[in-house]
């Protein structure tokens, strides 16, 4: 196979096409916390692995199973173009706590395939120092705000 060829079947400059993909990330602060938007397209809650290291560290992982390849009838298929990232491979997210936040009472929502965390603000003279601990955290289902579909995308109305 040429290097021609290689270059044709896959973007090299697609950073979904790797065996590790980070997903986007928004962060806002309020008042009272840091908000993180994190968009998961086709991942369920239970898919998505979310995890606190050393007490300050916020770990977000999950792995998808390549598809087979095979039709409804069992037909066999092959992909031509595959630019929405949905393939088979393993995203890998991280980040460090704010100094001001308090990643123990961190609260985890999972809507639409965008996954929310919310870190509550800790007062400044508190200091917390890191430990050498892992905890799993639970997302929860957001059923309070309705659905944004395609909406969330758009960033100006004409």
């Amino acid at each position: 196979m040429s290097l021609l060829q290689v270059l044709n079947e896959s973007n090299i400059f697609d950073p979904s096409q790797g065996l590790l993909w980070a997903p986007p990330m928004d962060w806002k602060e309020t008042p009272d916390s840091h908000v993180f938007e994190i968009d998961l397209p086709g991942f369920k809650k239970e898919d998505v692995k979310l995890q606190i290291h050393e007490g300050s560290i916020v770990c977000i992982s999950a792995e998808r199973k390549e598809d087979a390849g095979e039709g409804e009838k069992g037909g066999k298929w092959r992909w031509h173009c595959r630019e929405r990232w949905g393939g088979g491979g393993n995203f890998y997210r991280q980040f460090r706590v704010p100094p001001n936040g308090t990643a123990d009472e961190m609260k985890a929502s999972m809507r639409d395939g965008v996954l929310v965390l919310v870190i509550p603000k800790i007062n400044d003279e508190v200091n917390v120092k890191g430990k050498e601990e892992r905890k799993k955290m639970e997302i929860e289902i957001s059923e309070t705000q309705p659905s944004k579909g395609l909406g969330r995308f758009l960033c100006c109305k004409a």
